[in-house]
């Protein structure tokens, strides 16, 4: 089984029911995957596909969902940063994850500044939350990137139930942060 049936599965039974609520904001199960697709759209516009890595430092959000269900639909791998690592910590995951994009709420503004100042070159940065974004040329308000994308429904990808869904980083206790690798098939044997 792969992620996105999840989330096709509940839209061909739910399309019009209440899906998800994340503070203030609240979608259907329709409203969801347009956002979600809107989000694919825009990443593999960028050249994100298969194989490719996208970071998220987020808190639980529905902009954290999108990210999740975006990257599987095309076959890329959701690397998950835990927000209360350092910021030479979360640089090395970087690094060694080979990220090219990084999904970023605004309230971990400095936290991304303080790792990108270690050196860390991520193609992109996308700011979710209210206020303005950090500046830089590599900055895109997801809000607003996420308006201007394509709503069309991403396709079911052709990926083995073998394909690497997400990324989680050790804590290396006795070494460095080691990289475990999670299918799709963990994820959705989990999620069962």
């Amino acid at each position: 089984m792969l992620i996105p049936f999840i989330l096709a599965r509940a839209l061909s039974l739910y399309q019009d029911k209440e899906a998800v609520v994340s503070g203030e904001e609240r979608f259907t199960y329709g409203q969801f995957a347009e956002r979600t697709w809107r989000l694919g759209n825009l990443l593999a516009g960028e050249g994100v596909g298969e194989g490719e890595c996208v970071a998220i430092l987020h808190q639980n959000s529905h902009e954290f969902l999108e990210a999740y269900f975006a990257t599987a639909y095309l076959g890329a791998i959701l690397n998950l940063l835990n927000t209360r690592l350092s910021p030479k910590e979360l640089a090395f995951i970087l690094k060694d994850s080979g990220a090219k994009w990084l999904i970023a709420s605004k309230r971990f503004g400095e936290l991304v500044k303080d790792v990108q100042s270690a050196g860390v070159q991520v193609k992109k940065v996308l700011w979710t939350g209210k206020g303005e974004s950090p500046h830089g040329s590599d900055s895109i308000d997801y809000e607003q990137a996420l308006e201007q994308s394509q709503k069309a429904p991403l396709l079911q990808p052709d990926l083995s139930d073998e394909t690497i869904a997400h990324l989680y980083y050790t804590s290396g206790t006795t070494g460095l942060p080691k990289g475990a690798m999670l299918s799709h098939k963990n994820v959705c044997t989990h999620a069962l």
